[in-house]
This record gives C-alpha cells, sequence and structure tokens, in this order.
C-alpha cells in the first residue's frame, strides 16, 4: 500500500507491551518518505523483582524474571523462584545430658534448644544454642553444645580468714565462695572465687596479711626513706628500709611481718626463774615455737651470820 504525505496511522501495542509513557498510538508519513516512528513506542509491560527478608527465609531460584511475547501470547524468561524457610542440621547430642529438641523433626532459622545435665554432673558451656544463617543461606547453630562434667573443687581455706558465704560441704562448677580477713589482717587478692571446670579455683585463693600500724606521715616525697619492725612474734621477710622513688613507688618492696616460729633468748642455761623454781632448757640462742622446757627447784641455802669482828 502507499500512503500520502500526513496520512496518520494508529497501531496497538502487542500482548506483554503497552504504550510508554507520554507516547502517541499515532504515526504520520513524512515528506521523505518515511514514517514517525518512535523507537520507544511499546515497552515491556511487566517486571517482576523478588524481594524477601533475609533474616528469614532463603530464595531459591533466580532474583527477578521478565514477562515477554511468546509466540501470541506471553510467559516469564525465567523459572520463577519461591522461598523457603532457613534451616539448621539437627542439634548435636551430649554425654551424661539432653536438650529440649530431642522430639523435633526439623530446626528453623530462630528455633532454640535447651541443654541440661543428669544428675550429679555439672553443665560447661551456654545451657541454650539458636539456630542463625551464615551466608545468607545457610542455617547453622549459634554455639557449641556444652558439656557434662563431674566438677568438684577443693575445700577452700584462707589462714587467719574465715568464708562469708559458700560454706560447702561439696563444690561443684559455678560454686562462688567469698572471704574475709580476721580482725588485725588485711585481704590480698579477690574477696570472691569461683569453682571452675579444672576443679580449681579462679582467681587463686586470696591471702590475709597482718595489717601494718599507721605511719605518722602521711605522705612521703622522693628519696624518702622508712624503716620498718615488727611486732614481736613476728619476723620482717624483706628489706627493713625502702625509699620512695620519683615514678611513686617503693624500692625494694614494702617488707611483710610474718608470724615467727622461734623465740629468740641470751644463751643462758635459765630462762626464766618465778619464786624458787627456774625454766631450764639449752644453752642454745634461740627456742622452737611450742618446745618444752623443764621446770627445777632452786636449792635452798641457810644465810651465814656476818663475821664477828676483834676487838683490840
Amino acid at each position: 500500500d502507499s500512503y500520502t504525505v500526513g496520512t496518520k496511522l494508529k497501531y496497538s501495542c502487542r500482548p506483554g507491551y503497552m504504550l510508554g509513557s507520554g507516547k502517541s498510538p499515532y504515526v504520520t508519513c513524512l515528506a521523505n518518505s518515511t514514517w514517525s516512528v518512535d523507537p520507544e513506542f511499546c515497552v515491556g509491560e511487566f517486571l517482576r523483582c523478588f524481594s524477601i527478608s533475609i533474616d528469614v527465609y532463603r530464595l531459591i531460584g533466580p532474583t527477578s524474571a521478565r514477562c515477554v511475547v511468546v509466540g501470541n501470547g506471553v510467559d516469564w524468561d525465567k523459572e520463577l523462584s519461591h522461598c523457603e524457610a532457613i534451616p539448621c542440621r539437627p542439634p548435636p547430642d551430649i554425654t551424661n545430658g539432653s536438650h529440649t529438641g530431642q522430639s523435633e523433626q526439623q530446626f528453623l532459622y530462630g528455633s532454640a534448644v535447651t541443654y541440661k545435665c543428669d544428675q550429679g554432673f555439672s553443665l560447661i558451656g551456654e545451657a541454650t544454642i539458636h539456630c542463625t544463617m551464615k551466608n545468607n543461606v545457610d542455617g547453622e547453630w549459634s554455639g557449641p553444645a556444652p558439656e557434662c562434667k563431674v566438677v568438684r573443687c577443693p575445700e577452700p581455706e584462707v589462714k587467719n580468714g574465715k568464708k562469708q558465704s559458700g560454706f560447702g560441704p561439696d563444690y561443684s562448677y559455678g560454686n562462688t565462695v567469698i572471704f574475709e580477713c580476721d580482725s588485725g589482717y588485711t585481704l590480698n587478692g579477690s574477696s570472691s572465687v569461683k569453682c571452675e571446670a579444672n576443679n580449681s579455683w579462679v582467681p587463686s585463693l586470696p591471702t590475709c596479711l597482718r595489717k601494718y600500724k599507721q605511719l605518722l606521715q602521711p605522705a612521703y616525697r622522693p628519696r624518702d626513706i622508712v624503716v620498718f619492725e615488727c611486732d614481736p612474734g613476728y619476723t620482717l621477710s624483706g628489706s627493713s628500709e625502702t625509699q620512695c622513688q620519683d615514678d611513686g613507688r617503693w624500692d625494694p618492696p614494702v617488707p611483710v611481718c610474718e608470724r615467727s616460729n622461734r623465740l629468740f633468748v641470751s644463751p643462758l642455761k635459765t630462762i626464766k626463774t618465778i619464786n624458787s623454781a627456774e625454766c631450764v632448757h639449752s644453752t642454745e640462742a634461740s627456742i622452737d615455737f611450742r618446745s618444752v622446757a623443764l621446770w627445777v627447784a632452786i636449792p635452798q641455802f641457810l644465810r651465814s651470820p656476818p663475821p664477828i669482828g676483834i676487838l683490840g
């Protein structure tokens, strides 16, 4: 067919396409014997994109599909995708214990199982684990399964101290003991210790140290020297002198007064005399703590009369 200049024809889009926004369905025969055709006259009618919540489901298949013309109809250019819940493998079983998912067949994202131990065993690790996700596709448990172990910590004893809480008689995993020192002693270390999986107390048991007498001077300047001495019955462990350094520390370190197990006396046979008896030991310069001495009677003597003078 031939058309004169200025002739207009109206077009309609094929199934699956539609007239572009702002486009005219008409074409005009121009003076140069061509038609005024817009290259974007008809555009694809559908573009389907899939949006999913990656926190709950995973997408199986392509993320998008386009509606296209196939023969005299339309269809999707790809097989449509589908979404499925993210599964985790069954949680591991543990020796001497069980978990709450024993009867479950499927473990999906967000589900949780809680473990417990048989009588006499302590649970080491997290009691509850959750089904989480890695690489936006696969499910995995939030952590390893715990263990069930027999844990027994030894009786905690602190010399010159006592327990405030945690009185036993047995100590298993997770048990806590709090200590305080006797009067006249100060705590060195943590007052609270916990029985851990390796059958030991963490942190280490504290010690109770005898308190120092209050120093007369509230503060010291660099190069000041302090001399220490212990109360009777205690022996100095360390240097008796220490000096204040420019960085605020004492060098050598402040000594400690420890209870002495020896009594130092002069090298005399008689230690003490009471009335007409004397304590007899040895002629050594020191005596062991709690050693035994012998009390003996002092021989009695008559006082001689004074000499008589001769008168001349």
